[in-house]
């Protein structure tokens, strides 16, 4: 596998849906470019900034390369609206920048840059003054939620503990209706459970437990994808299993 040409064409594809983000206009608040929601939008951004991260590090290339991606990917993420995605890339970004070489002189200016934006954040009135599109954005990325139980009702949590029947062997997965649901259930992590009870959940667990000790510290890296899953089901993203490849080659060929 030529991981070089992988990290181009990850590279060209960023670089394509970013131009496409300049160019189109939007009908919607939230950006979609030609996906067919915001969310698809936001975890494929997510996706590729994450195989182009590991693939940073197989390549051993330099620090402009480990961290150039990102100022193509952050504004696809933040016009997609998307919180789950945003969370994640900013977990992602400074996990990555911790792991590059890791120093204290890093954690210190890591803090006052985090301080600068959170400042930033606070003269929210600003943003309407500059655009009330980025300003909508803002809102929906920054504010608090009016109701307290998003996270159990909207994301589908609450089936698990309504059907604790099916928590040994799972309800299985798909066919929302027959158990009086409109919606799947929008998480990743409470999919296996909810789809394949505790003995599917385990398995599931167990395949990642030759990834985890594969690549070690770089683990991390996947925090981001992780933190998205837990309010949205990426579980069918082809990009996601290219990742998983991506790792079981590269990351055995290291070992080597």
């Amino acid at each position: 596998m030529d991981l070089k040409k992988v990290y181009n064409a990850a590279i060209i594809s960023l670089v394509i849906q970013f131009a496409l983000l300049v160019t189109l206009e939007s009908s919607s608040m939230r950006a979609v470019i030609f996906f067919n929601n915001p969310n698809q939008l936001a975890y494929f951004s997510l996706s590729m900034i994450t195989l182009v991260v590991l693939l940073s590090f197989s390549l051993r290339l330099s620090i402009f390369q480990h961290f150039f991606p990102y100022i193509i990917v952050f504004p696809l993420i933040f016009m997609s609206g998307s919180r789950g995605a945003f969370f994640a890339i900013v977990f992602l970004l400074i996990s990555h920048y911790l792991l590059v070489k890791f120093s204290w002189k890093k954690v210190i200016i890591l803090l006052f840059t985090s301080g600068f934006i959170y400042t930033l954040i606070t003269f929210r009135n600003y943003i309407f003054m500059i655009s009330p599109e980025l300003f909508n954005i803002y809102n929906r990325l920054f504010m608090k939620y009016d109701r307290d139980d998003i996270l159990l009702s909207d994301r589908g949590y609450s089936r698990i503990i309504e059907n604790s029947e099916f928590w040994i062997f799972g309800a299985g997965e798909g066919y929302s209706n027959r158990l009086n649901y409109s919606l799947e259930l929008h998480s990743l992590f409470g999919t296996i459970f909810f789809s394949y009870g505790i003995i599917g959940a385990v398995v599931f667990l167990l395949s990642f437990v030759r990834i985890s000790f594969m690549m070690k510290s770089h683990l991390i890296l996947l925090g981001g994808i992780a933190i998205y899953n837990i309010s949205h089901n990426g579980i069918r993203s082809t990009l996601v299993w290219i990742i998983i490849s991506f790792i079981l080659v590269a990351y055995k060929k290291e070992r080597k």
